[in-house]
C-alpha cells in the first residue's frame, strides 16, 4: 500500500497549489472574468454609398433585305440570237448572207437580254434581330460601419464605439489598481 500513497500524492499536490494560487489572485484583484454594463442606447453608424449595377438590355430590330432575281438572262439572250440569226439568214442573198445572219444573231441576242432585264423583279422581306447593349444603373444604398453604444456601469454613462449591436449588456473591463498618494 505505500506504493498507491505516492502515486496520490502528486495529483493532490497540483490541485492544492492551483486551487490556492488562484484564490490568492482573486484576492490581490486579478481578474475573475468580465463584468457586464447595461446598455442604455445604441446608434449604428450609418454611411450612404452609391452603388453603379450593370444591366444587359435586348431588343429585336427589324432589318429589311432586298433581293433581285432575273432567272431567264441567258436564256432569253441565247433564244433572242437564235430567232435574230435565222431572220439574218432569211435576208442575206450570197456573200451578204452570213454578214446578215452574223448581225441577226447579234441583234437578236441585244433584243433578248434586254427584254429579260426588263422583267427583272426585286423581293423584299424584313427579318429580326437581336441587339443588346450595357446601360448602367445607380442607386444610393446605406451601410452600417459600425454603432455608437452608451452604457451605464457603477452609476455613471460611459459611450464607445464597436463593430457589432452589442444586446442589452456589454461586456466591460474593470481593473483596481491602489491611487498613490505622492
Amino acid at each position: 500500500m505505500p506504493h498507491t500513497f505516492t502515486l496520490l500524492r502528486w495529483p493532490l499536490a497540483a490541485v492544492v497549489a492551483v486551487s490556492s494560487g488562484l484564490a490568492l489572485a482573486d484576492h490581490e484583484g486579478g481578474y475573475g472574468g468580465p463584468e457586464y454594463a447595461r446598455v442604455t442606447h445604441v446608434e449604428p453608424l450609418v454611411r450612404q454609398v452609391r452603388v453603379t449595377t450593370p444591366q444587359r438590355e435586348c431588343w429585336d430590330e427589324p432589318v429589311r433585305h432586298v433581293e433581285h432575281h432575273n432567272d431567264h438572262t441567258t436564256g432569253r439572250t441565247i433564244l433572242g440570237g437564235i430567232i435574230g440569226a435565222a431572220i439574218g439568214n432569211q435576208i442575206g442573198r450570197g456573200r451578204g448572207n452570213d454578214a446578215a445572219t452574223i448581225a441577226g444573231g447579234l441583234a437578236g441576242a441585244a433584243i433578248g437580254a434586254n427584254s429579260a432585264r426588263r422583267d427583272r423583279y426585286s423581293e423584299e422581306y424584313v427579318s429580326y434581330e437581336e441587339r443588346c447593349r450595357t446601360v448602367y444603373s445607380e442607386h444610393i444604398e446605406e451601410r452600417i460601419d459600425g454603432y455608437e453604444v452608451t452604457y451605464r456601469y457603477g452609476g455613471r454613462s460611459y459611450t464607445t464605439l464597436t463593430d457589432e449591436h452589442p444586446g442589452k449588456r456589454i461586456p466591460v473591463d474593470v481593473r483596481v489598481r491602489p491611487v498613490s498618494h505622492y
